[in-house]
């Protein structure tokens, strides 16, 4: 469809503008689980200078204990340091940049594919308002959208190195994929991209080389591809439900869903298409007929058959479930907007009004559904199985961490591991429990040094879904363990102890479960004979509404 290139540039404004005002906060602060731990790190940045953590190449892409994926905590303790603001405003800007980022990239590859200012525009609008991609680009900090937001560009330098051959093209795609690499492990994900732009040349080259494509009548061209298309699928999808591989299976990923309970095929069948349907947007189906229905739409280049085996060879990780269902949102947009823009061309004069009639309508629902979708996150008052807790950090915790911050000193305590993850943002101090068996704070706060660190390389025939690191600590200290045995003992040797070796002078109470610890999701609240202990030998210092904070001394 031809638009002038005002009215394009207008559109992209306007499309700015909305993405900026679907991010609008109704939270009093960030919010999420990742962010206040991505907060901490590029705090101690901010303090410290340097980033402890990096004990080897390998740290950098959070492949070496003790270390995380840091391209994030980097960036936005530079933009915080030279900016002079917040951290925490500094996360809420980064949101939008990145989603501005997603927009714009998005529809330059989809003007790239097919030479279409309308296609290109609808595109970047379904990517960017995405439900999981405008929730997550929020006023929080977790980098798997934030990753995702970029994939169109590294897909974009892939396309224009195979058009133009130039190196400049073949480097970007380089340094893109390393600083993907740097934000998230889920970019390890982009390996069926690149196996999807290397099939596309050798499929173009076979169909070029062989005149059974043409000879072939439209009605076979399409009953073949469909046949093809659906055998794959069917075959993929019954071996990941039939056969675990990496520890998980379809039956195990999709069980349990916000409809649906269940181990029948047509319960995970259910939850799969939910699942997507949440994170992508209401219009999904539409996508997944547009895949099938991929000979209908006139868009047959090289850039369209990478997007199209991408998203075809990305069903072999359909058990990752929450990682490919975040992962395909950019890409999968272009199949939403390329049945639109055909339904609304292949129709004239009477019916094109119609057409454009309802797909304005589908646009319209599509934008409430993402709005809804991001308020019933965000608000959720059920999180992580804590009654009463809120994803975002509420006034109470921050009031408790700027307490501490400015009227005390020392290490803190805590007794469940959202609200002292959450106040360890505020105060800048190490505390527990942080949520992790071997949190990379040890290093940040001198707990541990990095001498003390001991590894060895993994055997990589074990290497799964849910390994995170290619080396191990030879007799790593559990962080988890040691909080939990310190918080029902009662040994005063056990206490001092633990008390000297992580310098904690505070105990943080979460009135929530006063007199117990909350140790995690799946396990019921627990009596603590520390806490009980300390309510009759020590005294409180502070206290509102949501904590209790201690002043502890073995």
């Amino acid at each position: 469809m031809t638009i002038s290139r005002r009215t394009t540039y207008l559109s992209i404004l306007l499309l700015i503008a909305l993405n900026l005002l679907y991010r609008y906060p109704f939270t009093p602060h960030e919010w999420g689980v990742d962010s206040f731990i991505m907060h901490r790190i590029a705090l101690s940045i901010v303090t410290y200078g340097r980033a402890k953590w990096i004990l080897s190449p390998f740290s950098y892409l959070g492949m070496y204990p003790l270390s995380t994926p840091s391209g994030m905590e980097f960036f936005i303790s530079t933009l915080s340091m030279m900016s002079g603001v917040s951290m925490e405003g500094v996360i809420y800007f980064t949101g939008l940049l990145f989603a501005i980022a997603g927009c714009l990239g998005t529809f330059l590859l989809a003007y790239d594919v097919k030479r279409d200012h309308f296609f290109a525009l609808l595109s970047a609008l379904l990517f960017t308002t995405a439900p999981y991609f405008v929730a997550t680009t929020t006023w929080t900090m977790s980098t798997r959208p934030y990753m995702v937001s970029l994939v169109p560009v590294f897909i974009l330098f892939l396309v224009r190195y195979h058009r133009t051959g130039k190196a400049l093209w073949f480097v970007s795609a380089g340094i893109s994929l390393i600083f993907l690499l740097s934000l998230h492990r889920l970019a390890f994900l982009l390996v069926f991209v690149i196996a999807a732009y290397m099939l596309s040349g050798i499929l173009l080259k076979a169909l070029r080389r062989t005149d059974m494509h043409y000879r072939m009548s439209p009605k076979r061209k399409a009953i073949t591809y469909m046949a093809l298309v659906s055998s794959y699928a069917l075959a993929v999808m019954y071996v990941q439900y039939q056969h675990p591989y990496g520890g998980l299976s379809l039956s195990l990923a999709y069980s349990e869903g916000a409809l649906f309970n269940g181990h029948s095929l047509t319960v995970i069948l259910l939850n799969i298409l939910a699942n997507f349907t949440g994170k992508v947007g209401i219009l999904f189906p539409l996508g997944i007929v547009a895949v099938f229905l991929y000979y209908k739409i006139p868009l047959k280049e090289h850039g369209d058959y990478i997007l199209l085996l991408s998203i075809i060879s990305s069903l072999l990780f359909l058990v990752t479930r929450t990682y490919i269902s975040i992962f395909i949102i950019s890409i999968f947009s272009f199949f939403i907007a390329a049945p639109l823009v055909f339904f609304i061309l292949k129709n004239r004069h009477i019916r094109r009004r119609l057409a454009i009639s309802l797909v304005f309508l589908l646009l319209i629902s599509s934008l409430f559904f993402s709005a809804g979708m991001r308020n019933h996150w965000v608000q959720l008052s059920n999180c992580g199985g804590i009654v009463g807790g809120k994803r975002y950090m509420t006034g109470y915790t921050y009031s408790t961490g700027t307490y501490i911050r400015y009227n005390s000193n020392g290490n803190i305590i805590g007794n469940e591991a959202l609200t002292a993850s959450r106040l360890g943002t505020v105060t800048g101090t190490f505390i527990e429990p942080e949520g992790r068996v071997r949190p990379l704070e040890l290093l940040t706060h001198d707990i541990e040094k990095p001498s003390d660190i001991s590894v060895h390389p993994i055997d990589l025939t074990r290497v799964s879904f849910g390994t995170d690191y290619l080396f191990t600590e030879n007799e790593a200290l559990n962080a988890q363990t040691a909080w939990y045995r310190v918080m029902t003992t009662d040994s005063p040797v056990i206490q001092a102890a633990y008390y000297n070796y992580y310098n904690f002078s505070y105990v943080a109470e979460d009135r929530i479960y006063e007199g117990e610890l909350y140790q995690s999701y799946s396990v019921n609240p627990q009596a603590s004979h520390f806490l009980n202990e300390m309510h009759r030998e020590n005294y409180i210092i502070y206290s509102n509404q949501k904590l209790n904070l201690w002043r502890y001394t073995p």
